[in-house]
């Protein structure tokens, strides 16, 4: 993941999630790819207190919600982006809870 993670945006860390947009098909279909780092999302499980499956869920809307063009490096643009993933999560009840726990994943040194 460190080296997906420096080879696309420069930075050279290992990461939770990285998003790779490629743009859209012929027909207009978004085309991407979304990995996820085992490790890291599993240290999150735990520390986040739930289970590696729901963490998985996360990441991957995460990570989509990045492939479909929503970022989060600007306020406003986070806010749009928060606004989707709390939909995506809610749209399966099991999974919203997951939602609060966004902001805590900062504070997480992995």
């Amino acid at each position: 993941m460190r080296a997906l993670n420096r080879k696309h945006r420069g930075i050279d860390k290992a990461t939770d999630v990285l998003s790779l947009d490629f743009g859209q098909d012929k027909i207009g279909h978004k085309l991407g790819f979304v990995f996820l780092c085992q490790s890291i999302a599993k240290k999150q499980a735990q520390k986040l207190g739930h289970d590696i499956d729901q963490e998985i869920v996360f990441l991957v809307t995460h990570g989509m919600l990045h492939v479909w063009g929503f970022d989060h490096e600007k306020m406003g643009d986070e806010k749009k982006m928060l606004t989707m993933h709390k939909r995506l999560l809610e749209a399966f009840p099991k999974y919203s809870p997951l939602f609060s726990t966004y902001r805590s994943r900062e504070l997480i040194d992995y």
